[in-house]
């Protein structure tokens, strides 16, 4: 906290209450920002080791289905590969066209 404190007033021209409350806005954002960028890092660690979903979610404290969706389209496109589909690539019959394109009907 103090180092962050330290940060604003030295960033502030001036020692106008207004001017360092904007400041420290600013300086949170910034520190969010990194602090959201770390967490990603690690969540992209915690999959490349193959740590499931359930797993990381339940650390961050939210579902499997939120840490996901949160980071998922963040992390690597190979990462999001594993995830398994569903296709039908020559494993199922195709249905027949209906009668009325057939002109049975």
């Amino acid at each position: 906290m103090r180092v962050l404190v330290e940060i604003v007033q030295e960033r502030a021209s001036g020692d106008d209450p207004l001017v360092l409350l904007e400041t420290a806005i600013a300086v949170a954002g910034e520190a969010s920002g990194a602090a959201d960028d770390l967490i990603e890092h690690y969540v992209g660690a915690a999959r490349a080791a193959n740590v499931s979903w359930t797993l990381i979610g339940e650390r961050l404290g939210v579902s499997k289905q939120a840490a996901r969706q949160k980071f998922a389209h963040r992390l690597q496109v190979s990462d999001v590969s594993r995830v398994p589909s569903i296709c039908c690539s020559g494993c199922c019959t195709p249905a027949p066209p209906p009668a009325s394109l057939t002109g049975s009907a």
